[in-house]
């Protein structure tokens, strides 16, 4: 495959069926690190209510820096019980 996440130098892909959603052959969790830290960035929703991985994944990026993130697709499990706060 020419271009895609993994063009840059440096920085590998991978992705899997997790069970997340539920057609068994769609992969639906990815891993895309770099050799390196390096500079990151993302936008987050305005919601004043946020679930515990945009919480975390805001804290994270503080420093502007990242070497891996995950990426699923499908759940977004907002006022979860027992979720963090």
């Amino acid at each position: 495959m020419v271009g895609g996440v993994c063009a840059a130098k440096g920085f590998r892909a991978s992705a899997i069926h997790s069970g997340i959603r539920k057609h068994k052959l769609k992969k639906d969790l990815a891993l895309i690190y770099c050799e390196n830290v390096c500079s990151a960035a993302a936008i987050f929703t305005k919601n004043k209510l946020k679930g515990a991985p945009v919480a975390v994944s805001m804290e994270n990026l503080k420093n502007g820096k990242a070497r891996a993130i995950i990426c699923n697709s499908g759940k977004a499990n907002t006022c979860a019980p027992g979720g963090r706060k």
